[in-house]
């Protein structure tokens, strides 16, 4: 959410999501940003809901599975996420000329030794040494400059 007294309003389709707080849906959550309406009818109309999950609407085919998500047991057009919880992940979020969202995690920690150029995957981030669960606190090793 935008910040007090700053312009809220939606680029392109496209949103980037740093965690600054609450709970470890909150980032999910956000990714809501990107779909207000532009008045573009898409083929896809895709929800975000407060717990993070992304509802396909039916009349559409199968929506694809973004990294970091996958598809409910019960219903395709439900994606849920599925990422560790790290503060010091960030997400990039567009929505795709067909309604469809693109979703890709970053990885905001500089000591992770991965480029903030390239995304990380979910098998990328389980694997972390040196990431942060939303609510712990940072153990900080060295100084920074």
């Amino acid at each position: 959410m935008s910040c007090k007294n700053c312009p809220d309003k939606n680029v392109d389709g496209t949103a980037l999501i740093v965690y600054t707080g609450g709970p470890p849906h909150a980032p999910f959550a956000a990714m809501r940003l990107v779909l207000r309406d532009d008045g573009i009818i898409r083929r896809h109309q895709p929800t975000v809901h407060p717990d993070g999950r992304i509802e396909y609407k039916r009349d559409a085919p199968e929506p694809l599975v973004p990294e970091g998500y996958m598809k409910d047991e019960r219903n395709p057009w439900i994606l849920r996420p599925v990422w560790v919880s790290c503060i010091y992940r960030i997400y990039r979020v567009q929505r795709l000329d067909d309604g469809q969202l693109k979703i890709n995690g970053f990885c905001g920690n500089p000591h992770s030794g991965i480029s903030t150029r390239e995304p990380v995957t979910c098998a990328k981030c389980n694997l972390c040494a040196v990431g942060c669960a939303i609510g712990s606190v940072p153990i900080v090793t060295g100084h920074y400059r």
